[in-house]
This record gives C-alpha cells, structure tokens and sequence, in this order.
C-alpha cells in the first residue's frame, strides 16, 4: 500500500526559492505533491513526485512542476482579484493515485489570469469573487486535454435573490 505525504510547500519554510527541500520520512513507500500555499504563486502548479520507497540511507526525489493546460481571465477585474476559478462540473472517474497532487480550483491573480493543470475530460467552470455581491457565472462543458486551453469567465453583480422557507 502506498502512503501520501504532501507537505512541499513552496513560500513555506519546507522549499526555499530555488526549489531545494529537504524532509524527513519513515521507511516506505511514499509520493510527494509539491505545492504553493501563499498568495503569489502565478506559475507554481500542484506537481506530484513518482512513487519512490524509503529506506536505510538517503534517497533523492525530484519533482517537475507541471505546466498548465487551463489558463484564461476573468472580467470584472475589480471584483474578480483575490476569487477563485473552480471545477463546477466533471466528467471523470478517478482512483486515488489520479486524484492526487491535483487542485480543481486556481487563486485569481492580481491581473484577473489563472492557471489549472487537469485530466483529460469534459469540465465546467466558474469563478468566485471575494465580494459579496459579485458571483460568476457557469461555463458550457470545455474539453480538456493535454493542448492547452484559454478560457475567459466572467464575473457579475448578483440579480437572483430570495428567501428558503421550511
């Protein structure tokens, strides 16, 4: 059985600039996810590491950031910097080991871009906005694929309101 650790944090204290990490596992079998947890990581992709085992000695495991294949803007800039674009919608059907290292959401850059690496399929997307009075609107179903994709969303003042009662 294969054991996940994923705490490779670029703008954290576990990789420095360079991508140098350094880390401390048990003996076994393991596959790493490198990723950026702070607000400017515009080219930093979540990128899993190959299965590797630990064993008596040191081991070195490297890890390609992946390239994005999903990249695009979202208008009204204003309300769009600081949101999110995520999968709202997908057709896939994946073990575990597909799923890992994968983020079905990207931080709205301070220039409205973002940027996803995802499987081959069919997805939707929409954008959130940080204002509470802003929401993005769905797109139809866009094939991706390893040729990368732009996408352009939108997001817009909220017109629906209403109250659910019991």
């Amino acid at each position: 059985a294969n054991q996940y650790w994923e705490q490779i944090e670029g703008g954290g204290n576990a990789m420095d600039t360079s991508g140098n990490f350094a880390i401390a596992l048990p003996e076994g079998t393991f596959r790493l996810v490198a990723r950026c947890n702070v607000s400017n990581c515009k080219d930093f992709l979540p990128s899993p590491s190959e299965v590797f085992t630990v064993g008596a000695g040191n081991t070195v495991v490297d890890i390609t950031l992946r390239t994005a294949n999903i990249t695009g803007t979202v208008s009204d800039l204003a309300n769009a910097v600081g949101g999110y674009v995520y999968v709202a919608q997908n057709n896939l059907n994946l073990s575990k080991d597909d799923y890992f290292g994968l983020d079905f959401g990207s931080r709205i850059n301070s220039d409205g871009t973002f940027q996803m690496y995802l499987p081959d399929g069919k997805y939707s997307f929409r954008a959130n906005s940080p204002s509470d009075d802003y929401a993005g609107i769905v797109s139809e179903l866009v094939d991706v694929s390893s040729t990368p994709t732009t996408l352009n969303l939108s997001i817009v003042q909220k017109n629906i309101s209403g109250i659910v009662s019991p």
